[in-house]
């Protein structure tokens, strides 16, 4: 009976864990590919689960036994109903502030909410009937159930994604729904065999004394904290290199992996736990640091770095929830306080953040609360000590804002982000030797990242911070001051001379020896109509390349984008347009289907999400929607930078698929990011056309080298494999 429940709880929590990255992928290329899209997803599942737990606790408690079985087959069979999931039709809005989240739990609860919600009751409710049949620690159980869930992490980015495309993993999906039900069934006559009665609930059976409210409040917290440091670490993580279920559940699978090892034998879950109290103690100081600093070490090592804070932190604060297990008469009230938590936490990041922080800080605010919840290292706090809990971090941010503005005068020319390392170390060891003191050490880290988002960083003086669904937009005058910039993440997205004699000159990527002046002057010596689009606006840099009797046409999907380059206090590159101009706001796809067809002369595609173009806008049926925008001889110029991604290549191989012929040209200014001295930036740019005779004259110019595609398959829209594409 036990081997059959663990079995049944394993598929259960493999198809709960296999549908979190597929729904993900699936709904990607309806926001713009933006990180966002998986945080909100999580945030559902993290509802999903509440309610799952909700509903399993309700039962367990006022329901025979014969009527929960009977209930939870019914609730499982109906989730067959809505199977399998389709994104065919699902248009999402076109808006700002919480609209785009507000609507992905929307279609989520519609397209999968049922089946999703009977998946999370199955663990509580199967554990509580293999308690009723005899067995000593159902909590074991919980670790079965996560080792189905690791497996589906696992096998989701390295198999599942490689081998088949969203419509088949759907419908494979769907397929093992319907054999869990067959495998309830089972468990429910074999439980019944084993003796389960139909009498008063378990509660009555084993009688336990009621649960403090204190208790019930660190559970919350325990569990609160590493689900707001997994979606904070995940962010991070897909920020500037591109968000992809390889990134989505290699951090989860981390998170999962301390659930199994503190759950599964709690003597050695209280021994990776005191192993890992003490890597968090080294760690949390040197990455709030670096974090708050803004500091970038190669993807690897940044990579390792984040998911050993999450491991450590998940130990910590599992193996605490591990120790202190209720009796099981409160089983479900103890899940049922985790789901709320991871909801907390969920809600924290995904809906909180966004609005009341205009910068990315869930990653090091939540290694702060989780250095301040960990267990003591040292006795109980006398009473001084509680002045010292507020004398502490206010030493930390004195010493840091005066070391700052020491640097600042001592040495004007350092740059930026040295500056900050300098300034900041000496108060990141002040923090960190109030270790002992979990309150303090907390309050300390805090501190520090307070004063490292009202100092100068290393892109400048930030006049204007805007937060939307897409990411953190902010626009700062470079070191320098001979530069305005617009940064997502720590990526540059523009920029324009504060100089009003070059006010008009476009910078960074754009410049006018760069790839984005060959093409429009390829585009003006062609036969193609004098429409332009581009995709993406950026600060409005092409809009200097227009002229009168021309026509251009701006595709942004970030209404926070658009208020930027839109606004002449900030960037005057739209206003100075020459040509006749407008701005619409949409996801490219959706709204290049409305343009009339064969309209258009030439097409830039630069839409850029942190340092990473969409995926959605490089597959096979993308170019060719692209392609059909564009009248006899026109061009298609697509923008493919990236520090991470090699994507020539992709786009090749892709290109061929779709008919297309091409050139690439690297552009290399050769200086660091900022360190031009014309605001020039290096770039990689891609030009497709339907013939070599629409090339014109970058078919012949040596710059511009022919695309080779490297026999690997196109991205398509159902398949597109972003972990073959890194340039390691």
């Amino acid at each position: 009976m036990l081997r059959l429940v663990a079995c049944t709880l394993g598929l259960s929590a493999l198809l709960l864990f296999a549908v979190q990255p597929m729904l993900g992928r699936a709904l990607l290329p309806l926001l713009g590919g933006a990180p966002a899209v998986w945080t909100t997803v999580m945030l559902f599942f993290q509802a999903a689960l509440l309610l799952g737990y909700a509903y399993a606790h309700a039962s367990a408690r006022w329901l025979p036994w014969r009527a929960q079985a009977g209930a939870h087959l019914l609730l499982v069979g109906a989730g067959l109903a809505v199977l399998p999931f389709s994104t065919a039709g699902a248009t999402p809005p076109v808006g700002d502030g919480l609209a785009p989240a507000l609507w992905v739990g929307a279609w989520l609860t519609a397209a999968v909410g049922l089946p999703v919600v009977a998946l999370s009751a199955s663990a509580p409710l199967l554990q509580g009937f293999a308690a009723r049949a005899g067995a000593r620690d159902p909590y074991v159980l919980y670790a079965a159930s996560n080792a189905g869930s690791l497996t589906a992490l696992v096998a989701y980015p390295l198999v599942v994604e490689p081998l088949a495309g969203v419509a088949l993993q759907a419908r494979a999906w769907a397929g093992g729904y319907a054999a869990l039900l067959g495998l309830v069934a089972a468990c429910v006559v074999a439980v019944g065999r084993a003796g389960a009665r139909e009498a008063a609930p378990q509660v009555a059976d084993a009688p336990a004394p009621p649960l403090a409210p204190r208790r019930v409040a660190r559970w919350l917290a325990l569990s609160a904290v590493p689900v707001a440091l997994l979606l904070g670490v995940t962010n991070h993580m897909t920020a500037d290199l591109s968000a992809v279920p390889l990134l989505w559940v290699t951090p989860l699978a981390a998170y999962l992996v301390t659930f199994i090892v503190t759950f599964e034998r709690p003597d050695r879950g209280a021994r990776a736990g005191a192993v890992a109290l003490r890597a968090l103690l080294v760690l949390a100081a040197p990455l709030v640091l670096t974090l708050t600093c803004g500091v970038t070490a190669p993807l690897p090592l940044a990579v390792a770095l984040d998911l050993t804070a999450l491991l450590a932190v998940g130990l910590v604060c599992h193996g605490a929830l591990s120790q202190d297990r209720p009796p099981v008469a409160h089983l479900t009230t103890f899940y049922l306080c985790i789901a709320a938590g991871g909801v907390v936490g969920g809600a924290l990041c995904a809906i909180v953040a966004p609005l009341v922080f205009s910068h990315v800080i869930e990653y090091p605010l939540a290694l702060a609360a989780a250095c301040a919840l960990r267990p003591a290292t040292s006795g109980p706090a006398a009473r001084r000590d509680l002045a010292l809990h507020a004398a502490w971090p206010l030493a930390v941010a004195g010493l840091a804002l005066g070391l700052d503005a020491l640097v600042r005068a001592v040495a004007p020319a350092l740059d930026g982000r040295a500056r900050l390392l300098v300034a900041f170390a000496p108060a990141a060891l002040l923090a960190h030797a109030a270790h002992r003191r979990p309150a303090r050490h907390g309050l300390a880290l805090l501190a520090l990242l307070l004063v490292g988002l009202v100092v100068e960083g290393e892109h400048g003086r930030a006049v204007r911070t805007e937060r939307s669904f897409f990411g953190v937009h902010r626009v700062t005058v470079s070191p320098d001051g001979r530069h305005r910039w617009l940064l997502h993440g720590g990526t540059v997205h523009g920029a324009q001379a504060l100089d009003p004699a070059r006010a008009r000159e476009p910078l960074a990527y754009y410049h006018r020896l760069g790839p984005c002046a060959d093409v429009v002057s390829a585009w003006r010596a062609g036969p193609g109509p004098r429409r332009a689009g581009v995709v993406g606006l950026g600060v409005g840099a092409l809009a200097a390349y227009g002229e009168a009797g021309e026509d251009w046409t701006f595709f942004e999907i970030d209404p926070a984008v658009v208020r930027i380059a839109s606004d002449p206090a900030l960037f005057t590159f739209l206003r100075d347009c020459r040509a006749d101009w407008r701005v619409v706001q949409g996801d490219a796809r959706l709204r290049l289907r409305d343009l009339p067809p064969a309209s258009l002369g030439l097409l830039f595609m630069d839409a850029f999400s942190g340092d990473a173009i969409p995926a959605h806008l490089l597959t096979r049926e993308a170019l060719a929607l692209q392609a059909d925008a564009l009248a006899p001889g026109g061009l298609l110029a697509l923008h493919v930078s990236n520090r991470y991604l090699e994507l020539r290549p992709v786009v090749a191989r892709t290109a061929a698929a779709a008919g297309l012929v091409g050139r690439a040209r690297f552009d290399d200014v050769g200086a660091a990011r900022g360190a031009d001295p014309e605001g020039r930036a290096s770039s990689q740019w891609v030009v497709l056309a339907r013939r070599e005779e629409d090339l014109g004259p970058l078919r012949d110019d040596p710059r511009w080298r022919p695309l080779a595609p490297d026999g690997g398959p196109p991205w398509t829209d159902d398949h597109a494999h972003v972990l073959g594409a890194l340039a390691w």
